[in-house]
């Protein structure tokens, strides 16, 4: 007997209704700033503008990550695509992660060459502080806007930290602005960008992982496969469990296939409800559970070589 089911989270859909208008303004936000960063950093030589707009670039892909999550979930699954369209988050996840990567080395390629030539760019100490002022308005406007809908959603409360971390971009324009006016201090700017180049880094690195994990289909990282293996088996009734797999179909939806062996037919609809509530315990989405009775292994030999056994 085969038991499915699955649970969409409809919760997060309703919220979307009041948070769309605030994600799209957010991202409208976010990239005219980025484009007058970088605007700004060419005309002030600055490294440190130059790096909190990739920095930028970031943020500007977690709020889009965030929208296009809320629209995949509005989306039905379809004969091609069974599952809906949920891995495309995570293939955008990951290509927005190498274009990081890549725009880090960069960075740090200009760092290093201006330390050679011993930090003697003329940067423009000025406009680096009205540009940081002006992007730390803008990221705490981002910020109140965020702290309304970011409880109803892990996507974009995942962004809203993003435009957090920003926030020390931006005061790193600052100081380096001021220390460039009042000091002569150009190496601040470069020192600010390497600052960037760590958060830029931190961030890439992150989303790589969680994208290849999915990808690879591991297990989810906050699920016990072991421990949830241990439930099963130590159910009434339940002599074995084989073929069990978990995998990662896309941000916080979880899905889990399993066959369990039982001792008699008449097990088996209590123990595939009681397995269903154990595995959307854990936070399974969707589950799919195939019972079968012990005489199965002696007549149809249904047991794979698994590593469960």
């Amino acid at each position: 007997m085969t038991g499915d089911s699955h649970s969409h989270h409809n919760h997060s859909i309703e919220l979307t209704k009041a948070s769309k208008t605030r994600l799209l303004f957010s991202v409208f936000l976010t990239i005219v700033f980025m484009f007058l960063e970088i605007f700004v950093g060419v005309i002030a030589d600055s490294l440190a503008l130059l790096s909190d707009a990739a920095h930028m670039l970031n943020d500007v892909a977690s709020l889009l990550l965030a929208l296009i999550t809320i629209r995949l979930l509005e989306r039905q699954p379809t004969y091609s695509f069974t599952y809906g369209y949920r891995r495309a988050e995570v293939f955008s996840g990951f290509i927005n992660a190498i274009s990081l990567l890549f725009i880090a080395a960069y960075i740090l390629y200009e760092a290093f060459e201006r330390a050679v030539y011993g930090f003697k760019f003329e940067v423009q100490g000025g406009l680096v502080l009205i540009v940081g002022v002006i992007g730390l308005l803008v990221n705490i406007f981002v910020v109140l806007l965020l702290l309304p809908v970011k409880e109803g959603s892990l996507n974009i409360e995942g962004a809203f930290h993003h435009v957090m971390a920003d926030i020390l971009g931006s005061l790193g324009a600052i100081i380096a602005g001021l220390g460039i006016m009042l000091f002569q201090a150009y190496w601040l700017d470069t020192f600010v960008s390497l600052f960037i180049v760590l958060l830029i880094s931190k961030n890439a690195f992150s989303l790589l992982l969680r994208s290849s994990k999915v990808f690879m289909e591991v297990s989810p990282d906050n699920v016990s496969t072991k421990r949830v293996l241990e439930e099963i088996k130590a159910l009434p009734g339940v002599i074995n469990i084989h073929d069990f797999h978990a995998w990662i179909l896309s941000t916080n939806y979880y899905v889990v296939t399993a066959h369990v062996i039982t001792e008699k037919l008449e097990n088996i609809p209590l123990v595939t409800k009681q397995i269903h509530k154990i595995l959307h315990n854990h936070g399974f989405n969707h589950v799919t559970v195939q019972v079968e009775i012990e005489q199965c292994l002696e007549d149809h030999d249904c047991v794979s070589d698994s590593p469960f056994l």
